[in-house]
């Protein structure tokens, strides 16, 4: 079994697929992604931030560190390279079932059904 990408977006940029943050070379942006699998019906919801590095500088300017899960790093925001790296890393998981397809998703997203410990 393989993950299929349905859709992205981002409740940060409400017009859509073409709208664009403020300063796109310094930013960060929630990115929600419909994944389901290839031939099955329906998806879920996995969550991602897409960042910069000079928006990263700034954060490490104000604390020590920064943890990665979840994170897309760009050198500018552009909906096509964050589609793409969705795509990258959906077309290389696989699984048995599409709870371990999930579960294998879930260590590069948030899983909309994580539980939270």
């Amino acid at each position: 079994m393989k993950a299929r990408l349905d859709g992205i977006y981002s409740p940060a940029l409400p017009a859509g697929y073409g709208e664009l943050p403020t300063n796109p070379a310094n930013c960060w942006v929630v990115v929600q992604a419909d994944i389901g699998s290839v031939g099955g019906r329906g998806a879920d919801c996995f969550t991602m931030y897409v960042t910069t590095p000079q928006f990263l500088e700034g954060c490490l300017n104000k604390a020590s560190h920064q943890m990665g899960r979840g994170l897309i790093i760009v050198a500018e925001f552009d909906w096509d390279v964050v589609e793409q790296a969705v795509r990258k890393t959906c077309s290389a998981v696989k699984g048995e079932s599409w709870a371990e397809l999930a579960e294998k998703l879930s260590r590069h997203f948030f899983y909309e059904y994580e539980i939270e410990g």
